[in-house]
C-alpha cells in the first residue's frame, strides 16, 4: 500500500560560476496543426452540462486522431531539428554511463537466492535464482528478452508460489497497464495453459499454492475496480469474484502481510483508504477492517500472533502506529504502538522475529530506528553524511537479523546495504557503478537549515567539487543562484 501526503517545501538551489550564454535557437516558421472543433456536451450525474470540443480525441482507434497525433509529431521533429545531434549526443553519454551488464543484490527467500540481472544489449531483465547457496547453478525463471523479442513494447514481473514451484509471468506488450497472466511450472520450465488477460499485473497467492488473487481494470475508465481468484488449472472465464469496488472514487489493490498468513484488498482515493483482509490459508469472504472515512488513511500489516499493526494518520497528521485484534480490527481497539510526534513523519514499518524496524523523516531526512522486541529504545543507524536519502530495502525472512536498505545522497550512487540489527554493524552489498570516470570521493555536500517567512526552517543541500575537504566555492560575485520552492511529495510503502 502507498500512502501520499503533502510533507514539506524543499528548497533546490543550482549554482554556476561564469556560464556562457546558451546560443538562441531559430525556429522554422511553420504552423502547428491545429485539432478540429467538434462540440460534445457532456452531462455530470448531477445534472451539470459542459460542452468539449476536443472530447472525440479519446477515440484511441479512429483514424482521423490518429492522423493528428502524427501531425502533432511531425511538427515537434520539424521545430526540434536543431537540437537533434544534441540529444543524440546527450543519450550516448547519459547511456555510456550505465552499466548494461549488471544484476540486483539478491535477497533469500526459505532456501534460494533471488535476483534480477541484466545482459549488454539486452532490453529487458532476467529472473533468476540460486539454491541453497550463492555458489549454486543459476535457474533463469523468466528472460524478459526472449518473451520481448519483437515486440514494439513489454514490460513483465512476477511472483512465485510460496512452494517455489510455480511463478506467474505479468506481461504488457502495449504499454497500458492491461497485463497477461500466465503460470510457470519452474520445474519443467514450461508454461502451464493458465492465461488470464486484460489484468493490473500484481498477484497475491494462498498459502496451498493451488490459486492466486488479481485485480482487474475497468476497460473504459482504467480504475481497478474488482478482485478475482484463479485456480490453477481452471477456466479463467469461471474465476470467482472476490470483491467489487463500486465505489467510483475508489482504485482497488493487493498485498499479502509479513506474516504471510493474511491478504489484504485495498480500497483508496487521495485522501481515504479502507481495507479488507482474507486468511491465506483458508479463503474466505473478505472482511473489513475500518470504513472508509474522509481524510483518514491506514495501512495494515500482520506479523505477530493475533494481533494486526497498522500505520495511520487517523487522529495522527504525521501517521503512528497501532495494533488491534484479529477478531476486533476496528479503530474502536487500536493502541499506540508508536504514537504519534508532532516533529516525526512515520514512513513504514518492517517486523522481524526479534526487532521493529521504523523508517521516518525529520527535518526533511530519512531515519531508520531498530527496535528489540524484548524492550527498549532502541538506536537509529548512522549513515555518514549530512545529507541523503535511505529507505527499508526487501528483506523477507521475518527470522532474520539482518536488515536490508537503500541509500543515496548527492555524491553516493544508489546503493544497497545490509545492517547486522544485533552488532550494529552495516556491510555495502553494491553500489551503482557510474563509468565515464566518476569518483565520488571528488565530491562533497553540505546542508544547511535556513528560516523563512513562515517561521519554519527549510533544509538547502549544497554540492560540488572538494576543495581541502570542503566545497569548491566560486569567487565571489561569480555564483548567480536560483531558488526554486517545490512542494515535496512523500511516499511510504508497506511490503505484503
Amino acid at each position: 500500500m502507498k500512502h501520499f501526503i503533502l510533507y514539506f517545501t524543499v528548497l533546490t538551489m543550482s549554482i554556476a560560476c561564469n556560464q556562457p550564454e546558451p546560443e538562441k535557437a531559430v525556429y522554422p516558421d511553420v504552423k502547428p496543426p491545429l485539432a478540429a472543433l467538434k462540440p460534445k456536451t457532456l452531462v455530470a450525474k448531477h445534472g451539470h452540462e459542459r460542452s468539449d470540443p476536443y472530447f472525440w480525441l479519446n477515440e484511441r482507434e479512429n483514424a482521423e486522431v490518429i492522423d493528428y497525433l502524427k501531425a502533432e509529431n511531425s511538427y515537434l521533429d520539424t521545430m526540434l531539428a536543431h537540437t537533434r545531434d544534441f540529444r543524440e549526443n546527450l543519450f550516448r553519454e547519459m547511456k555510456g554511463r550505465i552499466k548494461e551488464d549488471d544484476s540486483s543484490v539478491p535477497y533469500k527467500l526459505d532456501d534460494y537466492y533471488y535476483y534480477v540481472r541484466y545482459v549488454e544489449g539486452g532490453e529487458y531483465p532476467v529472473y533468476c535464482r540460486k539454491k541453497g547457496s550463492l555458489e549454486a547453478a543459476e535457474e533463469v525463471i523468466a528472460d524478459g528478452n526472449a518473451l520481448g523479442k519483437g515486440k514494439s513494447y513489454f514490460n513483465m514481473f512476477l511472483s512465485v508460489s510460496p512452494n517455489h514451484a510455480l511463478a506467474v509471468v505479468s506481461m504488457d506488450t502495449v504499454g497500458r497497464n492491461f497485463y497477461t497472466l500466465q503460470v510457470k511450472d519452474l520445474s519443467k520450465g514450461t508454461f502451464l495453459s493458465d492465461k488470464i488477460e486484460n489484468t493490473r499485473g500484481g498477484v497475491e497467492w494462498t498459502n496451498d499454492n493451488s490459486s492466486f488473487f488479481y485485480s482487474l481494470p475497468d476497460p473504459q475508465t482504467l480504475r481497478i475496480d474488482r478482485v478475482k481468484r484463479h485456480i490453477i488449472g481452471a477456466d479463467p472465464k469461471q474465476d470467482e469474484l472476490v470483491y467489487e469496488e463500486k465505489d467510483q472514487t475508489l482504485d482497488c489493490g493487493l498485498s499479502k502481510s509479513k506474516s504471510k498468513r493474511y491478504i489484504f484488498i485495498y480500497s483508496g482515493r487521495t485522501d481515504a483508504n479502507c481495507e479488507r483482509f482474507i486468511d491465506a490459508d483458508k479463503p474466505g469472504a473478505p472482511v473489513l477492517i475500518e470504513p472508509i472515512q474522509d481524510n483518514m488513511k491506514y495501512s495494515t500489516d500482520h506479523a505477530y500472533a493475533t494481533d494486526f499493526l497498522i500505520t495511520t494518520n487517523k487522529d495522527a497528521v504525521n501517521y503512528k502506529l497501532v495494533q488491534t485484534p484479529v477478531s476486533t480490527p476496528g479503530s474502536t481497539n487500536w493502541k499506540d504502538v508508536v504514537p504519534h510526534r508532532t516533529d516525526v513523519f512515520l514512513e513504514q514499518a518492517d517486523y522481524f522475529n526479534d526487532f521493529m524496524v521504523l523508517q521516518e523523516t525529520k527535518e526533511g531526512l530519512s531515519r531508520i530506528k531498530v527496535v528489540p522486541r524484548t524492550g527498549g529504545e532502541g538506536h537509529y543507524l548512522d549513515f555518514g553524511e549530512p545529507a541523503y536519502s535511505a529507505g527499508l530495502g526487501y528483506t523477507p525472512d521475518m527470522k532474520s537479523t539482518v536488515l536490508r536498505y537503500t541509500y543515496t545522497s548527492l555524491t553516493t550512487p544508489n546503493s544497497t546495504f545490509d545492517y547486522d540489527m544485533n552488532r550494529k554493524e552495516k556491510k555495502l552489498m553494491k553500489e551503482q557503478t557510474v563509468l565515464g570516470g566518476f569518483d565520488k570521493s571528488n565530491y562533497v555536500t553540505e546542508r544547511i537549515m535556513v528560516p523563512s517567512r513562515d517561521g519554519k526552517s527549510r533544509s538547502v543541500l549544497f554540492t560540488g567539487k572538494t576543495s581541502s575537504g570542503r566545497m569548491a566555492v566560486c569567487p565571489a560575485g561569480s555564483t548567480p543562484m536560483a531558488a526554486m520552492a517545490v512542494p515535496w511529495i512523500r511516499i511510504s510503502a508497506v511490503r505484503g
